[in-house]
């Protein structure tokens, strides 16, 4: 039962990721990049950065963040859905 499952689900991933990239996966590469990088670049400057951090400067670091995270889910979108989706889902 769950061998058929996974076999299923494997083979729906395999079709998606070599299907040629449509809007929809465009769309939805922003949307999780847009969001990814905001939560990586504000916890990653909060984290790595000299303290204390203001809000303000976390708020930049994630909206700028964000602002390339938009560029490359856009450019890249099934890489960004692949690596920031378990983040955002799991983590996030």
């Amino acid at each position: 039962m769950v061998g058929g499952f996974m076999s299923h689900l494997c083979d729906r991933v395999r079709r998606w990721w070599r299907a040629p990239i449509t809007a929809a996966d465009r769309i939805g590469g922003a949307v999780f990049g847009l969001f990814g990088f905001f939560f990586v670049g504000a916890i990653g400057r909060a984290l790595l950065g000299a303290r204390p951090v203001g809000f303000d400067t976390l708020a930049m670091w994630g909206v700028w963040s964000s602002g390339a995270g938009l560029l490359i889910g856009v450019r890249f979108p099934k890489v960004t859905t692949c690596l920031l989706a378990p983040l955002l889902l799991i983590g996030g």
